[in-house]
């Protein structure tokens, strides 16, 4: 008998610690579920609107800016450039339904954790300002609460007082880069 109460507290014990394992691999930098892919991000500036279709997958569950859960809706990235200081304005659009509830975020950097500000309004329009943003990059990842979105298109506009001016093309490289032409 006390060998079966050895294995089973010891059987325990490997649960948790494996269970301890699973989590922090899932939580990059102590936060969030996954890591957020800004490899394929749609690049806009100052006045620039792009377009997009949410659907199954993903790998964010949890943003800084929120308890919410995210998990089981593919995310879909936006790199924004901002040229110099001012409020950065980013609108979302879409079909909002029972079935369809898109959330805005906007980060200071490709991190779930670094979450500026976040708009999770059931309206079907959905807005984030960030007073006073510094020229930089920003990313504005829509992501569908509680696994709500698959297939729902989206619109997003980007207001800001300092447009980035166009994307070089690194040849070394063959793509398109973050870095921007000072013309």
């Amino acid at each position: 008998m006390k060998r079966i109460a050895m294995s089973l507290a010891a059987l325990a014990l490997a649960a948790s610690a494996a269970s301890a394992d699973k989590v922090s691999e899932n939580l990059p930098g102590e936060f969030g579920e996954g890591v957020l892919d800004c490899s394929s991000a749609v690049l806009l500036t100052c006045g620039g609107a792009g377009s997009g279709t949410n659907g199954p997958g993903g790998t964010v569950a949890l943003y800084g800016c929120t308890t919410l859960d995210y998990d089981g809706i593919s995310e879909f990235v936006y790199e924004i450039c901002v040229g110099g200081p001012g409020d950065l304005t980013v609108d979302m659009t879409y079909a909002h339904s029972s079935y369809n509830d898109l959330d805005l975020f906007v980060l200071g950097s490709c991190d779930p954790s670094d979450c500026l500000d976040f708009d999770a309004a059931t309206s079907g329009f959905e807005t984030v300002t960030i007073p006073g943003a510094g020229a930089g990059t920003y990313y504005a990842v829509v992501d569908g609460w509680a696994g709500r979105a698959d297939g729902t298109p989206h619109d997003l506009t980007v207001r800001c007082s300092a447009p980035c001016n166009t994307p070089v093309e690194e040849t070394t490289w063959g793509a398109v880069k973050s870095i921007y032409a000072d013309n």
